[in-house]
Parts: C-alpha cells; sequence; structure tokens
C-alpha cells in the first residue's frame, strides 16, 4: 500500500443547523428554535438542505476534476457528515468509518504497522 500524499479537507455542506443559525442570527427569524422537531434533535442528526447537498455535489465534482482518483475516506458519524461523504461521489474511494473501524482492531493496525511502516520508509 502507498502511502496517500494529499490529505483533502472537506467541510459538510450547508445543514439544517447552519440555515437556522444563520436564519436567526441575519435575519432575526428563530422560527426553527420555536419548532419541537428541530429543537429535540441532536445536533449530530442535523440534515443537509437543499443547498448543502448541491454544495457536496459541486466539491465532489471539483474533487474528481483538479485532484483526481481518492484512496480512502474518513467521516465522522454526524448525519450531514456522512450525506457530504456520498454525495462527493468518489469512485472506488475506500471508506474508513472514523469512529468505528479505526478505533477498532484492524484498521488501527494497519495505521500502527503496514501503513505506518510504509510511511517511515518514505518520510524518514
Amino acid at each position: 500500500m502507498v502511502m496517500p500524499i494529499d490529505l483533502i479537507l472537506v467541510r459538510h455542506g450547508e445543514s439544517e443547523g447552519n440555515l437556522a443559525h444563520s436564519r436567526a442570527r441575519y435575519h432575526n427569524d428563530t422560527s426553527a428554535f420555536e419548532n419541537e422537531h428541530f429543537t429535540k434533535k441532536h445536533s449530530s442528526q442535523w440534515r443537509l438542505t437543499d443547498l448543502g447537498r448541491e454544495q457536496a455535489v459541486k466539491a465532489g465534482e471539483w474533487i474528481r476534476e483538479h485532484i483526481g482518483p481518492i484512496d480512502f475516506f474518513l467521516t465522522s458519524e454526524y448525519v450531514r457528515a456522512m450525506e457530504t461523504s456520498a454525495l462527493l461521489n468518489l469512485p472506488n474511494a475506500y471508506k474508513l468509518d472514523l469512529f468505528n473501524n479505526i478505533v477498532n482492531g484492524r484498521h488501527l493496525y494497519l495505521l500502527e504497522n503496514e501503513i505506518g511502516d510504509e510511511w517511515m520508509h518514505y518520510h524518514t
């Protein structure tokens, strides 16, 4: 396995929470915070808005056009992050689940041993 050379960071697209906070701050519209469906939902469950989905698709197009193939990606368990990563449409990219797979044995072993040994070979 060849170590990746580039690290690309992509923030999630606009979420329900981003929109609610923006409307409250810039337009004095606090209606989202009066909606029980919104206020009882944990922030990890906020979904992408239509604009957020469009942003994620455009980010994926840009990555494929300007960077090329991606080997693997990490994403948090937050719904908006998982939606964004899916909409990036990175063909053949392997998803490493940041909170489950890396922390469990197999991927932690790979990171500590096989990948780590190769990294040390090329970067020391």
